[in-house]
């Protein structure tokens, strides 16, 4: 904090977000979910501290609470990953969104779909999980497959490939980067898929009790 107000003067900028639809408002976006994701987080580290601070008592904070607040936080950090590369800078009418967004919502819908048809066991964290993985994945396979068409000319292949990489480093960089955050929710849904599977109930008199079998 001391060092942000101490150092806001490089920060401050003539520069406006001309619309909230633009690419600069989907790095708005992002950031917020961030802070408040961290915060959550910074929350429930020093909660424990702080209680035992006021009266003495330590409330521990356990799993529970952190995946209660940061699974649905990051969640709509998934979508926003894929809305992001489909907005154009300052500004980004409806009909382009419309065009833009088309082919994501459409596959998006889709694997929902499916997770609906083909699982016998419905959970809506996995379900809007698998929506958000398949929009962003087809939201930057998009943008990768539009680079690689300006560079198809090359009669190598790999050549192309190279040479679409290259050509704009930073942004190729980042698409990397979701794609591999994309694939850790990809794992977050393949566990949550596998516990639920080996999760037995068990009801004594008016007490349940939750089972789980370790494989």
């Amino acid at each position: 904090v001391f060092w942000f107000f101490r150092r806001k003067s490089y920060l401050d900028t003539p520069d406006k977000i001309d619309s909230f639809t633009s690419r600069e408002g989907g790095f708005l976006y992002n950031n917020l979910i961030l802070i408040l994701m961290c915060f959550t987080i910074m929350w429930g580290t020093l909660f424990p501290i702080l209680s035992e601070a006021w009266d003495g008592n330590k409330i521990y904070v356990g799993a529970s609470y952190f995946n209660q607040l940061n699974i649905p936080i990051g969640l709509v950090l998934l979508f926003l990953m894929g809305i992001g590369p489909l907005l154009s800078w300052n500004y980004t009418s409806q009909s382009v969104l419309f065009n833009r967004f088309k082919l994501p919502l459409s596959i998006s819908f889709l694997s929902g779909l499916g997770y609906i048809i083909f699982s016998s066991l419905f959970q809506l964290y996995v379900f809007v999980a698998i929506m958000g993985v398949s929009f962003t994945l087809s939201s930057i396979l998009g943008e990768f497959y539009k680079s690689f068409k300006k560079q198809k000319n090359s009669s190598n292949f790999l050549h192309s490939i190279v040479k679409m990489f290259l050509s704009n480093r930073h942004k190729n960089g980042g698409y990397i980067v979701h794609i591999g955050i994309v694939l850790l929710f990809i794992g977050f849904i393949g566990r949550a898929l596998r516990l639920k599977k080996n999760l037995a109930y068990l009801q004594v008199n008016k007490f349940i009790f939750q089972i789980m079998f370790l494989s």
